[in-house]
């Protein structure tokens, strides 16, 4: 329990109440400016290129807290529990990915392929006719509507030959 005093205690509420109905983030509460986050993000980022997950996880876990606005801190952060094998919490961090930016379709296809890795055989069809949806007509997401077809393939194959759907 912490021992505030009374206008602490008013000044907490005042914050709590701004961030909530204002929009705020922590980030912006702690005074942390977007070229620091940026610095942060690139060493998570660097760690999580040389295979450091648990560095880079707690990096991008601290972004994702302190500006839980930004999409990529959400991916970067899927991405690293992906690698970790804890394919539940990716897919958790893609779907927080997803609300940020619906019609971006990388978040679907990283989120199928842990669907896959837990043999989530359903779950994973549908992240992958998400990601397919997301990328009609979005020339710039192409290869992401093209694995995501070859996948999505292979996987009715897969039922096909196992007389499911």
């Amino acid at each position: 329990m912490l021992n505030l005093t009374e206008a602490e205690q008013k000044q907490v509420s005042d914050v709590v109440i701004k961030m909530l109905t204002e929009g705020g983030t922590f980030r912006s509460i702690k005074g942390i400016d977007e070229r620091s986050m940026e610095a942060i993000y690139s060493l998570g980022y660097t760690y999580y290129n040389n295979s450091k997950y648990d560095d880079a996880h707690d990096i991008f876990r601290f972004l994702c807290l302190n500006d839980h606005l930004v999409r990529k801190y959400w991916m970067a952060l899927g991405a690293c529990r992906q690698m970790m094998k804890n394919f539940e919490g990716a897919v958790q961090a893609y779907a927080y990915a997803s609300v940020l930016d619906v019609e971006d379709p990388r978040a679907p296809l990283q989120a199928a392929d842990c669907f896959l890795a837990m043999e989530k055989f359903e779950e994973a069809e549908s992240a992958l006719n998400g990601a397919i949806h997301f990328s009609e007509g979005k020339p710039e997401f192409a290869d992401v509507r093209s694995k995501a077809q070859a996948v999505l393939e292979l996987l009715k194959n897969r039922d096909a030959s196992k007389g499911g759907k």
